[in-house]
């Protein structure tokens, strides 16, 4: 036989100890709740707002302002320089690149007497040039042919020693980078016509080529002190783990102005075919990377 049991509770109830502590048990519970929820909605709350805040800050910077002011490491100093192309300095104003006046050689293949001695004579005192491509030039019968590009003025001298007509020294500025490899990612080069190929130099061209009278250098954030220091270690740091590339950055966190950047393998922007196109790669600004794990300050806050 079952037996049923029913209990009611009226005003004289509502004083039993039991119910108390269960009324009590369930207000705790659903407290915590609420609790917890209100700290979630907080935590999203607050991560959204700084989502929305940065996303507006990378649209100024990258579409609102002005290209020339896009790079937090670039600026105008009235450092002055001789005509042509700007110089670049650095921050301190240690010159990163300039002009240097050289010679190049052009013919009048109209009037050379005797191609194939000129030819001759001519690669003698200038190895480096093809004798073919020379006598090809020659013979061509036309008014104005480069030989040879940017000579020293040893080889102007040598050149000029053989007494050939119709050969002519034409004056040119060849781009020079005193620090050689140093900087080479971030100023890039430019070509024999002096037009930028690569980096600050192709990034402000024409600013460099329109600069004005007063000759205003192109003045940058680095320091050459501190990109000696990370070029150093990188290049110790790959040696010591046998890598075969590595990339680093220094940056002013109050300002953004880049203070060193540098990758490894690098190149000698005063020569700048003569390298592989892994060493012109700049992995520090072109490279792909995993990221690393962003989302632990969720979890540390849901905590």
């Amino acid at each position: 036989m079952i037996k049923s049991e029913a209990r009611v509770y009226d005003r004289d109830n509502l004083g039993d100890p039991g119910l108390e502590n269960d009324t009590h048990l369930i207000g705790s519970k659903a407290a915590a709740i609420r609790i917890g929820r209100t700290r979630l909605l907080t935590v999203a709350l607050v991560f959204a707002i700084s989502f929305v805040v940065l996303g507006a800050r990378l649209v100024q910077l990258t579409v609102i302002r002005e290209p020339a002011h896009s790079l937090a490491f670039i600026s105008s100093s009235p450092t002055k320089s001789t005509a042509g192309r700007a110089d670049v300095v650095d921050r301190n104003g240690v010159l990163l690149a300039t002009n240097l006046l050289t010679a190049s050689l052009y013919a009048d293949a109209r009037v050379v007497p005797d191609v194939a001695v000129a030819a001759r004579r001519l690669v003698a005192v200038l190895p480096e040039l093809s004798p073919s491509a020379v006598h090809e030039r020659l013979s061509s019968g036309r008014a104005f042919v480069w030989l040879k590009r940017n000579l020293t003025p040893t080889q102007q001298a040598a050149v000029n020693d053989l007494g050939i007509p119709g050969l002519y020294f034409r004056a040119e500025q060849r781009r020079l980078y005193p620090h050689g490899a140093l900087e080479a990612h971030v100023l890039g080069f430019t070509d024999v016509d002096g037009n930028g190929i690569a980096g600050i130099e192709k990034y402000f061209d024409q600013d460099m080529r329109d600069r004005g009278p007063e000759g205003q250098s192109l003045q940058l954030s680095l320091d050459v002190r501190v990109q000696h220091v990370l070029r150093d270690e990188l290049t110790a740091a790959m040696r010591r783990f046998r890598a075969t590339g590595a990339a680093g950055l220094v940056m002013n966190a109050n300002t953004g102005e880049i203070l060193g950047l540098t990758s490894l393998p690098d190149f000698d922007p005063n020569h700048p075919s003569a390298a592989p196109a892994l060493a012109r790669f700049n992995r520090a600004t072109k490279g792909v990377y995993e990221l690393g794990s962003v989302f632990k300050v969720l979890t540390v806050a849901m905590a």
